[in-house]
């Protein structure tokens, strides 16, 4: 029988992630200079197996481009006018594996598929 405490440290690990993205996005993100939506246009799109967030970028320098995971807060920065940054963050809706996240730029769009977890159902055997 597993003990309790090793059950417990998952749940604490779990606890403690999602109380540092809450003050993430409440207290840090607020006060970062340049966060919104300060892309010209995005859309997030859902398929059965991944999530895929379009945003023009214009005509910008592609190796400028930062993206970031946080959970399930994705955050794109690019360069912008006059050496300002744009930044943007957008929460995706469902349980993501940004580990094997890609990221396309074609002629002033930035494409990011990242894909869903997929369930994973476990039988038990009889023993």
């Amino acid at each position: 029988m597993a003990s309790i405490s090793k059950y417990r440290g998952f749940m604490l690990d779990d606890f403690e992630r999602t109380i540092d993205e809450f003050f993430d996005q409440i207290l840090i993100e607020r006060w970062r200079c340049g966060t919104g939506d300060d892309f010209e246009s995005a859309e997030i799109l859902e398929f059965p197996e991944r999530y895929e967030v379009r945003l023009k970028t214009g005509k910008i320098d592609p190796a400028g481009i930062e993206i970031e995971f946080r959970g399930r807060s994705l955050t794109v920065r690019a360069p912008g006018a006059e050496g300002a940054r744009r930044e943007s963050t957008f929460e995706l809706p469902g349980g993501v594996n940004p580990d094997a996240a890609t990221a396309r730029w074609d002629d002033g769009t930035l494409s990011v598929v990242v894909p869903k977890h997929q369930v994973r159902r476990i039988s038990l055997k009889n023993d």
